[in-house]
C-alpha cells in the first residue's frame, strides 16, 4: 500500500454513502501497514481511515495506481498505442503478446470474451487472472475528471489563484505530474485563470469534487483489492475453472448486489442526509426578510439543488414556508447558509435500538440527543427542547444514524426561540401541494390540526397533519412526506421553542473535537449488544472483542472520523466508537477518587477549606456530572454552595460581594493560604516545599478516599458491582442504587470485596 492510489468501495464496504456513492474516487493519503488500514481522502473533500486488512475485512478496491508511479517501460498498448503502459497493465491470455492499458481495457478494446492477466507492476512477472469482461458487471467511476466542477481541497496550498476561497473551476484535463502519472488536474477558475494541481501526487489531493464527472467505466470484479494478497499465475495458464467455479458466480452476486444498490436513493451527505421533508427555520445567514413569516416560523424542504432542469441550483434548496409561499435558498452557495434544520423525521431519519428516556419514544425520531453527564441517557428533539432533564448538562447532537456527532452548549446557558407554524390547534386551508379535491369544502374552507403525526403509518414521523374541516370531514394531510405540503396556515400554532444554536446548519459539514488523547486509559462498559450497535459505521463488531469488555486498554490512535484505537496489555488493537469507552485512572486498580484531580489540588491551594471543596466535589459525582476541568469553574461552584447554604441559614449572615470583590477575595485567599483566615494569620502552601511526612500524610490521606464509600463518604467501600466492575459503595449504601454512580452503568449484581 502506498499513499497516492485511487480508490473505489470495495467487497466489505458497510460505510453508507462516505465517498458519496458507488463509483466515487477517493485517494489513499496515509497507509499503516501494522494496523493494515488506510486514509482515504474521498473527491467529495471528506476523509476516513478504511480497513485493508484488519478483522480480515477489505473496503477498497484500486482503481488506477499510476498516480504512484507505476509503469511499464518496455510494453506498449496495442488499442491506443501508449508507450510504456502506466498503471496496471493488461494481457490478454488467448491471443500472442496482447495488451492493453487502464483506459483502453475499462473501454472495451479487443475481444470481450477473452479473459486477461493483471499485472499491477513491472517489477516481478507476477500477474492475477480475472475473467472475461462478457458478462461480467460494470461501474461508472465519478469525481475528479475532466469537466467535473471543483474548489480548493484538504491539501490546498496555492494561496489564491483560485480567486479566494468558496470559488469554483472547471477542470480541463488530466495530466502526469512524473514521477508519477494520471496525477494532476489543470483547473479554469471562474476569475480566467488556469493552473495544474495535485491529484495523488505524493498523496496530496489540492482539490475537492464539487460536481462530479465520469471518468468511464470499470469492471469492479477485475480490480485489485487494497491490502489483499490475490492469487497469482503465470502468463501461460488458463483461466476457465478459476473462471466457472469461482469468479462467474461472484461476478453474478457483485451485479445482484449493484442491481440493489441502484436502486436506493444517492444522498447528498454533509453533516445530515438532504432530502425533501426536513423541517427548518431561518438560519445564520439569512437575509429574506420575512419571506418565511418571522423569526421561528416553520417551512419544509421541497427540492434539492442539481444541475438537473426544473430543479434548484447546486448548493441551494426550495422551500415551502408554512404561509405557503415558496423559495430558494443557499445551503452553501456563496459560502452562505440560510437554513436550520428543525426536524429531519418527516425525511426519514430515525435511531433504531434508542429510545427516548423521558417520552419512551422508540425509535427516536429525527434528531437524537445524548446527555453527555450521564450513561446512555437519550432524548427526542420534543424532550430537549421541552427542557427534560438537567438543563446544566451538556448534549451530543445525532443528526442521523451515521453516529457522527456534534457537541452542543448547555441549554441553562442558551437561548431559545418559539417556532410557530403548522401545529396542533392551527388554523389551516389547502396548500400549495394539494391534490385531495373537495374534502375540505365549504363557505369558510379552514380546518383545525388535531394532530401531527407519520403519514400512512410510514418511517417518515411528524410528516403529516390530521385535520378536521368546517364541512365536519376529517382527514389527513402531507406536511413533509416526500417533500410535499398539502396545506398551509391561515393562523398558525407555537410548536414550543427550540433552541437556535443548538440546530444543525442545512447542508454545512459541523466537527466536534474529541474527548479523548492520546495515552489516555479507557475501559468499554456496554454489554456486548449495545457495543455491537454502537460499533456499526465505526471500525465494526469482533466477536473476540466480548473479552474486552470491562478491560483496561490505552488510546494509541485516534482517526480522522474520530474512531479510537485501543491497544490491551496482550497486544490485541482494537477500533472503537468514541461513544463506547470511558477514561479510567491509569494510575490504580481501584476506582480513583473524585477528590483526585488536578483542579481539586490547585483549588485546595489557593487556600479553600477540604470540607467545602469535597462537598461541592461530591455532590457533582453523586448527580452523575463530569469532573470539574478548570479551577474558574470549581471555584463558581463553591462559592454558589456557600451562597446556597448561607441564604438558609438564621443563624449566620454574610454580607453579599460583587463579583469584582469575589475575585479579590479569590486573590486574597490564594495570598494567605487559608479561606477564613486574615494576612496576619496565614499560613503559607507550598506543595513543592512539602516535608517527606507532609508527603505521607498526604498520601495516606489520599488512601482512604480512594477507599472510601462515595455515597455516605464514612464507611469504606467493599461493594463491586457487576458486570462495570467499580468498587465505590460500603455495604449499607449498595442497596439503594440501582446505576452505579461513577459510569451510571445497570447494576446487575454485586460481588463483596475486601481490601487488604
Amino acid at each position: 500500500m502506498k499513499a497516492g492510489l485511487r480508490v473505489v468501495r470495495g467487497p466489505d464496504w458497510k460505510w453508507g454513502n462516505d465517498d458519496t456513492s458507488e463509483g466515487h474516487l477517493g485517494t489513499v493519503i496515509e497507509t499503516h501497514n501494522a494496523e493494515r488500514r488506510a486514509v482515504v481522502l474521498w473527491d467529495n473533500g471528506k476523509s476516513k481511515s478504511y480497513r485493508a486488512g484488519q478483522e480480515n475485512a477489505y473496503d477498497l478496491l484500486v482503481l488506477d495506481n499510476a498516480q504512484i508511479g507505476v509503469r511499464h517501460p518496455s510494453v506498449n498498448c496495442d488499442e491506443c498505442g501508449e508507450r510504456g503502459i502506466k498503471g496496471f497493465r493488461w494481457k490478454c491470455s488467448v491471443c500472442s503478446n496482447y495488451d492493453l492499458c487502464s483506459p483502453c481495457y475499462n473501454k472495451d478494446k479487443h475481444d470481450l470474451s477473452h479473459a486477461f492477466l493483471r499485472f499491477e507492476t513491472n517489477t516481478e512477472n507476477k500477474s492475477v487472472k480475472v475473467p472475461a469482461r462478457k458478462g461480467s458487471p460494470k461501474c461508472e467511476a465519478q469525481g475528479i475528471f475532466q469537466s467535473a466542477t471543483v474548489s480548493r481541497g484538504l491539501h490546498w496550498r496555492w494561496e489564491n489563484q483560485d480567486g479566494g476561497e468558496g470559488t469554483y473551476g472547471f477542470v480541463m484535463e488530466i495530466k502526469d505530474w512524473e514521477p508519477s502519472f494520471r496525477s494532476q488536474a489543470g483547473v479554469l477558475w471562474a476569475n480566467g485563470k488556469g493552473f495544474t494541481y495535485r491529484l495523488g501526487h505524493n498523496g496530496n489531493v489540492d482539490l475537492k469534487c464539487i460536481k462530479a464527472a465520469s471518468g468511464g467505466f470499470y469492471y469492479k470484479s477485475h480490480l485489485p483489492v487494497l491490502g489483499k494478497m490475490d492469487v497469482e499465475a503465470s502468463e501461460s495458464e488458463l483461466t476457465s475453472l478459476l473462471q466457472a467455479q469461482l469468479i462467474e458466480p461472484f461476478a453474478k452476486l457483485l451485479e445482484f448486489g449493484q442491481i440493489l444498490r441502484s436502486l436506493k436513493e444517492v444522498a447528498a451527505q454533509n453533516h445530515e442526509v438532504l432530502k425533501p421533508g426536513i423541517r427548518v427555520v431561518r438560519g445564520p445567514h439569512w437575509k429574506w426578510q420575512n419571506q418565511d413569516g418571522g423569526e421561528g416560523y416553520v417551512g419544509t424542504v421541497a427540492d434539492i439543488g442539481s444541475s438537473e432542469p426544473n430543479k434548484p441550483p447546486e448548493q441551494c434548496v426550495s422551500v415551502i414556508w408554512d404561509n405557503g409561499t415558496k423559495n430558494t435558498y443557499r445551503i452553501g452557495r456563496d459560502n452562505s447558509y440560510d437554513l436550520l434544520v428543525l426536524d429531519n423525521a418527516p425525511s426519514g431519519v430515525s435511531h433504531k435500538n434508542y429510545a427516548c428516556d423521558e417520552c419512551k419514544a422508540s425509535p427516536i425520531p429525527g434528531i437524537r440527543w445524548k446527555c453527555s453527564s450521564c450513561f446512555d441517557y437519550h432524548l427526542c428533539s420534543h424532550c430537549y427542547h421541552s427542557n427534560k432533564h438537567e438543563l446544566s448538562h451538556t448534549f451530543w447532537r445525532y443528526d442521523n444514524a451515521s453516529n457522527k456527532r456534534f457537541k452542543v452548549p448547555k441549554r441553562r446557558d442558551s437561548s431559545k426561540v418559539e417556532s410557530q407554524g403548522i401545529f396542533t390547534s392551527a388554523v389551516v386551508r389547502r396548500g400549495p401541494d394539494w391534490k385531495w379535491g373537495d374534502q375540505d369544502a365549504a363557505v369558510v374552507p379552514t380546518g383545525l390540526i388535531l394532530s401531527i403525526k407519520p403519514w400512512d403509518s410510514s418511517e417518515s414521523a411528524n410528516s403529516a397533519a390530521e385535520v378536521l374541516w368546517v364541512n365536519e370531514n376529517q382527514n389527513t394531510y402531507r406536511v413533509g412526506h416526500q417533500g410535499h405540503v398539502d396545506l398551509k396556515f391561515e393562523t398558525a400554532a407555537s410548536g414550543g421553542h427550540y433552541y437556535k444554536d443548538h440546530l444543525p446548519i442545512l447542508g454545512k459539514t459541523e466537527k466536534s473535537p474529541c474527548e479523548f488523547q492520546i495515552g489516555d486509559i479507557v475501559r468499554c462498559c456496554f454489554d456486548v449488544d449495545l457495543l455491537k450497535i454502537l460499533q456499526d459505521n465505526h471500525g465494526g463488531w469482533i466477536d473476540d472483542m466480548a473479552e474486552y469488555i470491562n478491560l483496561n486498554g490505552k488510546v494509541v490512535q485516534i482517526d480522522s472520523d474520530e474512531d479510537i484505537v485501543v491497544l490491551y496489555n496482550d497486544g490485541k488493537k482494537w477500533y472503537y466508537n468514541q461513544d463506547a469507552l470511558s477514561k479510567v485512572d491509569s494510575r490504580t486498580g481501584l476506582t480513583r477518587s473524585p477528590m483526585d484531580s488536578d483542579v481539586v489540588r490547585k483549588v485546595l491551594e489557593l487556600g479553600f477549606e477540604r470540607q467545602d471543596v469535597q462537598t461541592v466535589i461530591f455532590k457533582r459525582f453523586s448527580e452523575g456530572q463530569n469532573p470539574f476541568t478548570s479551577v474558574e469553574a470549581l471555584v463558581e461552584e463553591i462559592f454558589d454552595s456557600q451562597h446556597s447554604a448561607s441564604s438558609q441559614s438564621t443563624s449566620v449572615s454574610h454580607t453579599v460581594v460583587s463579583e469584582n470583590q469575589k475575585t479579590d477575595e479569590l486573590t486574597e485567599r490564594g495570598r494567605s493560604g487559608r479561606v477564613g483566615v486574615t494576612s496576619s494569620q496565614s499560613i503559607e502552601v507550598d506543595a513543592s516545599a512539602m516535608s517527606e511526612n507532609q508527603r505521607l500524610a498526604e498520601e495516606n490521606r489520599m488512601l482512604k478516599e480512594q477507599r472510601q464509600c462515595k455515597v455516605c463518604m464514612d464507611k469504606d467501600a467493599c461493594i463491586t458491582f457487576v458486570p462495570c466492575g467499580h468498587l465505590i459503595s460500603c455495604d449499607e449504601c449498595y442497596s439503594t442504587l440501582r446505576l452505579c454512580p461513577m459510569c451510571r452503568a445497570v447494576i446487575e449484581s454485586t460481588l463483596r470485596t475486601f481490601i487488604s
